[in-house]
């Protein structure tokens, strides 16, 4: 087949690419402009409604779309909020007869920010919720970097340590109650690059879902949810990071309707909470659930991976991959604010995968055959043909699935890619591997090396965490 067309694709220059990421920021803009003008709450860019503790969010402006959110089934009354988004994409690439049926199933995700202390009980919940067993999460930051915070240390780091208590204070009144424990830590190909750990969760008592508030909250068009419905007030919990206790601190001595009913002492047929509290855990254990929890250590945040790490990079999209039950089960992707480096490693999860099913095995023809046709076009309204240098083609804007898959991913969550040199590494990457694939050198196609046009620099500037 000829190459030359795709190479060229993944060959644009700086100002191309920084061109089509500045299209995409526009985009976003349009869809917040719309939000604000539109109050409707079915609208499809509907902003979350509120009131909700805004506590609940680790940064003020990366919100999940208000009708593609996961909503935690609680029941009524109390807010089903967590800055979760489900996210879809779904394969392109023709099968043959032979593939499995799994080939063809669109994966899954669920971006997320990073759990702050008083959201932790609220992530394991969603996971037992939403994610068969085993399930995969894939974290991208740090607990802290530069000396702040990113990610509430919500997971037992060694086995040694205690398990985790989650919602030991009934937050919901609904009774779900939880542990996590570290079973064991493997080796990965990728040494200390990648620390794998196996989590098990033991969910010993379920929410009754009878009376849990909202959907799941997970895609079934296009990762976009059910209508959503303004959300009811919680009640009144003054500060959030101050009264919604870290999972080690927690206890499980919240109040029951019996106490309530005799001043807050026990009835007279009602064990003490001790021997009450050890007779549910004897008596309800009803399920365990293994969490395969990949921590990458080794992408700083406002950047990208370097060279020297990239194979441990493609170690981890393999891992999540094989310690996942099937594509459709969501796995959990976060880094800090949920969208940067979250974003950038759902994309080439995606596109790689593209890739090695060999979606883009006749994207030469279709490419030619879409610019000549641009070309035609512009030659019927007078208008000159112009150089590469000018910025990307509106045929190149149809075609191009990194342009594609971002605009899904942000038309699912908000601000996915957010930066520039994300973007850029993205195709980076891309041209790198498809070269690899089909057999093109990198130095007859640019004339330079390919390490030195694989590193990138890291992004500086403002906005918030990636």
């Amino acid at each position: 087949m000829g190459l030359r067309t795709l190479a060229n694709l993944y060959r644009y220059l700086h100002t191309e690419i920084e061109f089509k990421y500045q299209e995409l920021m526009w985009l976003e803009r349009n869809r917040q402009l719309q939000s604000m003008q539109n109050p409707s709450p079915d609208f499809r860019w509907a902003r979350t409604a509120e009131p909700y503790p805004k506590g609940l969010d680790r940064y003020m402006n990366i919100q999940p779309w208000g009708n593609n959110r996961i909503k935690l089934q609680v029941p009524e009354g109390y807010v089903n909020y967590i800055n979760a988004s489900p996210i879809t994409v779904a394969p392109t690439a023709p099968r043959d007869e032979t593939s499995p049926a799994t080939d063809t199933e669109p994966d899954r995700f669920i971006a997320m920010q990073g759990p702050k202390q008083a959201t932790t009980d609220h992530v394991w919940r969603m996971i037992v919720e939403q994610v068969e067993n085993p399930g995969v999460i894939v974290m991208l930051t740090e607990t802290y970097e530069s000396n702040q915070e990113k990610c509430f240390q919500y997971f037992p780091r060694r086995k040694e340590d205690p398990p985790l208590e989650i919602n030991g204070h009934d937050e919901f009144g609904d009774g779900f109650l939880a542990t996590v424990r570290c079973e064991e830590i493997e080796e990965t190909p990728a040494g200390d690059a990648i620390q794998l750990r196996k989590l098990v969760v033991q969910v010993l008592a379920r929410a009754n879902k009878s009376t849990a508030g909202g959907t799941n909250g997970m895609s079934t068009n296009n990762g976009l949810a059910g209508i959503a419905t303004p959300e009811p007030s919680a009640p009144d919990q003054g500060d959030l990071d101050v009264n919604m206790k870290s999972p080690v601190a927690a206890t499980a001595k919240g109040a029951t309707q019996a106490d309530s009913d005799s001043g807050g002492l026990p009835a007279a047929d009602t064990p003490p909470p001790e021997e009450e509290d050890s007779q549910r855990r004897n008596a309800a254990e009803v399920e365990e659930l293994v969490i395969w929890h990949l921590l990458f250590k080794e992408w700083p945040d406002y950047g990208v991976p370097t060279l020297a790490n990239i194979e441990n990079f493609f170690t981890l999209m393999r891992l999540s991959r094989e310690k996942n039950t099937r594509p459709g089960n969501p796995r959990i992707v976060h880094c800090s604010a949920g969208v940067g480096r979250s974003g950038t490693f759902i994309a080439l999860d995606h596109l790689i995968q593209e890739l090695n099913a060999g979606a883009f095995e006749h994207y030469d023809e279709k490419m030619a055959a879409t610019r000549s046709g641009g070309t035609e076009m512009e030659a019927e309204n007078g208008e000159s043909e112009g150089d590469d240098s000018e910025g990307p083609s509106k045929g190149d804007e149809v075609d191009d699935p990194i342009y594609n898959t971002v605009n899904q991913l942000r038309e699912q969550r908000r601000t996915m890619v957010q930066s520039e040199s994300q973007y850029l590494f993205i195709y980076q990457v891309m041209r790198k591997l498809w070269q690899d694939k089909y057999g093109r050198s990198e130095e007859t196609e640019v004339g330079e090396p390919a390490a030195k046009r694989l590193e990138v620099d890291p992004f500086v500037g403002g906005g918030h965490p990636h």
